[in-house]
């Protein structure tokens, strides 16, 4: 079962990945200390102030991150879980869950259309997102002028799609 929850805005929401964190690529692996007052479990029962979810290995929460993005209804599922703290953030900008991102993961209004947004769909693209090459290239080719680099995405897409035996 599935739910959905829908906000409705007062004002108009902020545009789709707008914070650095979100725009810029990050190292996953980086060294990370825990935080003062959380301690790592060792033995049989844990302390009250440990922290589980820095116990999870990082390829778990990177499998859950692309299932996430292969499974999104929205932009706003994935980019929700992201903005949740920095390590989901970190991670989520791996290659293997850009590379799986769906196609109503990379839908975006017109209206609603920003840099971030163009980021977004290149750090995709660059990952390997056949979907995202594609977007892109049509938004470059037909709405940015930029008839080149469209070009070059959409015939990467549909290269990759003939490729792949579709």
């Amino acid at each position: 079962m599935r739910v959905a929850i829908m906000l409705r805005f007062t004002s108009p929401p902020p545009p789709l990945l707008s914070t650095p964190e979100l725009c810029e690529p990050q190292n996953p692996t980086r060294n990370r200390e825990p935080h003062p007052k959380r301690q790592k479990f060792v033995g049989k029962d844990p302390p009250s102030n440990l922290d589980l979810f820095d116990a999870l290995p990082d390829d778990l929460i990177v499998s859950v991150l692309s299932r996430l993005s292969s499974s999104a209804g929205s932009p706003s599922d994935l980019v929700s879980a992201l903005v949740t703290c920095k390590r989901l953030n970190a991670l989520g900008s791996n290659a293997s869950v850009l590379s799986k991102a769906s196609r109503e993961c990379l839908v975006m209004r017109a209206k609603n259309w920003s840099e971030s947004g163009d980021r977004f769909l290149k750090r995709c693209s660059d990952s390997g997102n056949l979907e995202a090459s594609f977007t892109l290239g049509m938004i470059r080719f037909y709405c940015s002028e930029m008839r080149l680099s469209g070009l070059s995405l959409m015939a990467r897409a549909a290269l990759g799609k003939l490729g792949s035996g579709c």
